[in-house]
C-alpha cells in the first residue's frame, strides 16, 4: 500500500484544490475538501497510468491511502491572479535526482500538447469548442503566456514576440529549461516574493520546487482541453 501525502488550498464553501506530494503535476479541484479527498484516488490513478504510458515510474502501488499534512485556507490558484500557497513541502531543497523527474514530467506534458495540437488542421485552430470558453489557438496561447508568468515568480523576466501558437510554445520552453537549469543547489531552495504583475496577495511566496509544481500542474490541467479540442475536430471532420 502506498501512503501519499496531500496539501490543499482551500476556501470553505468555495473551492479546494488538493495536491499530491509524491506525484509532481497530480492535483484535482472540488467544492471542497472532502469531495477533494473523494475524487482523489481516481485522479491519482489516472495520473499513474499517464506516467507509466510514457515509460516512467508509477510512483506507487494500487493500493492508496492519503494523509493530510497541510490545509492552508485563503488561495484561489484556480482564478485569475489567484494567489497559490508555498506549502512546507514547497521549501524542501531539491536534489538532481528530482530535478531531472520534474523536467522530463513537463517534457512527457508538452510532447502531448504539441502530439494533440498536430492532430489538429490549423483552420480548426480559431473554431469554437463546445463547453470550452478558449478555442486551440487562444488555449496554446494561454499556455505559453502562463508559463512566461510563471517564471516571473522568481524574477525571471522572459520576452516573447513569436505569434505562431506552436512556435510561442517551445520558445517559451525552451527559455524556461535555460533558466531552471541554471540553479545551483545550494540556490534552488530560495524564497522569492514577485513584484511584477502580483498575484491577489503582495506577499505571495514561491520557490523553485513551488514553481515546476505549479508548471506540471497547469500543463496537465490542460491537457484534457487538448483531448477534447482533438475529439471535437475527429468527431467533426467523420461527419
Amino acid at each position: 500500500m502506498t501512503t501519499y501525502t496531500i496539501c490543499m488550498e482551500s476556501v470553505p464553501e468555495i473551492a479546494c484544490m488538493a495536491h499530491v506530494a509524491e506525484l509532481p503535476g497530480c492535483h484535482t479541484l472540488a467544492s471542497g475538501e472532502r469531495a477533494a479527498l473523494a475524487a482523489l484516488p481516481a485522479v491519482i490513478e489516472r495520473h499513474r497510468a499517464w506516467r507509466q504510458a510514457h515509460g516512467l515510474s508509477a510512483g506507487g502501488d494500487n493500493a492508496v491511502t492519503l494523509t493530510v499534512a497541510q490545509v492552508i485556507n485563503g488561495p484561489r490558484p484556480w482564478q485569475l491572479a489567484g494567489a497559490s500557497a508555498l506549502f512546507s513541502l514547497d521549501r524542501r531543497i531539491l536534489d538532481d535526482g528530482e530535478i531531472a523527474e520534474h523536467l522530463r514530467l513537463l517534457a512527457c506534458a508538452r510532447a502531448d500538447m504539441l502530439r494533440g495540437a498536430h492532430a489538429v488542421p490549423r483552420g480548426a485552430y480559431d473554431e469554437a469548442l463546445p463547453a470550452h470558453p478558449r478555442t486551440l489557438r487562444q488555449l496554446l496561447t494561454h499556455l505559453a503566456d502562463t508559463e512566461v508568468w510563471l517564471l516571473s515568480r522568481l524574477g525571471r523576466r522572459v520576452a516573447v514576440a513569436e505569434p505562431d501558437p506552436l512556435r510561442r510554445l517551445i520558445d517559451v520552453r525552451a527559455r524556461a529549461l535555460e533558466h531552471i537549469t541554471r540553479y545551483d543547489r545550494e540556490d534552488r531552495d530560495l524564497v522569492f516574493v514577485p513584484t511584477a504583475q502580483p498575484s491577489e496577495d503582495p506577499d505571495e511566496m514561491w520557490t523553485l520546487r513551488k514553481l515546476l509544481r505549479r508548471m506540471i500542474e497547469h500543463e496537465l490541467a490542460h491537457l484534457e482541453d487538448m483531448d477534447a479540442a482533438v475529439a471535437h475536430w475527429s468527431q467533426s471532420g467523420a461527419e
